[in-house]
């Protein structure tokens, strides 16, 4: 303290808090106020971004056609399962048939139609 009662701060405690405190302050701030200021613009201009409904729509395009395509060729390999299916049980009736010496095979316990259990 000085002589007339105030106190006195040295040089060095005045940089020690401009370099350890406000300096730092100051940068975060101006940090924070970038990040702000960007997601203020990606939220009024989102397709500038691609994620506005411009880019959605694009993707749930791409994805639809994919699905279609996907279930396409999901129909098909069941058709050509389900033929093949007939036909491997036609041989193995007519297979059955021949080692038994004009036997029918003999009936299925479920009916043909129900689903798998």
């Amino acid at each position: 303290m000085d002589e007339f009662g105030n106190v006195m701060v040295s040089l060095d405690l005045v940089v020690g808090v401009i370099v350890g405190v406000l300096i730092p302050l100051v940068l975060f701030f101006w940090r924070i106020h970038h990040i702000t200021t960007r997601t203020h613009e990606m939220h009024t201009n989102p397709d500038d971004y691609g994620f506005g409904s411009g880019k959605t729509n694009e993707l749930i395009v791409e994805h639809m056609g994919k699905e279609e395509e996907m279930h396409r060729t999901a129909i098909t390999a069941t058709k050509r399962l389900d033929y093949t299916i007939k036909e491997l049980t036609h041989y193995i009736r007519w297979g059955y048939k021949m080692q038994n010496h004009g036997k029918d095979a003999p009936p299925f316990i479920r009916d043909q139609d129900a689903p798998d259990p």
